[in-house]
């Protein structure tokens, strides 16, 4: 999925990402009042896949991402090299779905994002990160916060001391894609996909 395949309106990044997990909240609270919050939202995502694994070998993620049960949401393609990503997105109207086999909906998270306001680097963080079903049926949770340092070289220097090294294996979506085998749930036999009835109307009113 190239940049002209989702119209004038597609965004692209080209960053390293590195990610984090901190289970010791008082370590997150200093991580909040070092770097400062700049703002805060609530994220609901999607994730797509084909036969019940999230990608092709060596392929791009999909998925759709709402903010604050927000009326737009963006389907997104992200591929990751390393601790390089490159990704894709542009909004997405729920019609388009049907457009888009044979990617179907797999599996979802939702979780509160903090973003701290730093010169250098887009810095996340992710809490109370909920584990769920296609329509938002929650499987489980993840315990620790999850940080993600976005750009270029090294953090600043106190936050970087205060994370420690990256946790390269990590991954919401696989986590997720987990919590669902965990349970014994078969994604094909989990009900009938509908994008506006089943999604939709979860990530809006499940939500929170």
């Amino acid at each position: 999925m190239a940049k002209a395949d989702l119209g004038r309106y597609a965004q692209t990044f080209h960053r390293q990402e590195l990610r984090y997990l901190i289970a010791d909240p008082r370590q997150v609270a200093r991580l909040l009042k070092i770097g400062g919050v700049l703002e805060e939202y609530r994220v609901a995502t999607l994730y797509l896949g084909i036969g019940g694994r999230l990608c092709e070998k060596g392929g791009p993620k999909r998925r759709i991402r709402t903010y604050n049960e927000g009326p737009m949401s963006w389907l997104e393609e992200k591929l990751r090299r390393g601790d390089v990503v490159d990704k894709v997105r542009a909004p997405i109207l729920w019609s388009m779905l049907l457009d888009l086999k044979p990617w179907t909906p797999l599996v979802a998270v939702r979780y509160e994002r903090s973003v701290l306001a730093t010169k250098s680097h887009r810095i996340t963080v992710d809490r109370h990160v909920q584990l769920c079903d296609p329509h938002f049926r929650a499987l489980g949770e993840i315990p620790e916060a999850v940080i993600e340092v976005k750009g270029e070289g090294s953090a600043p220097k106190a936050i970087a001391r205060l994370l420690g090294d990256p946790d390269r294996h990590f991954s919401k979506s696989k986590r997720a894609l987990a919590a669902l085998s965990e349970q014994h749930l078969d994604y094909r036999r989990l009900p009938e996909f509908t994008p506006e009835d089943q999604v939709l109307e979860r990530m809006e009113r499940n939500h929170g």
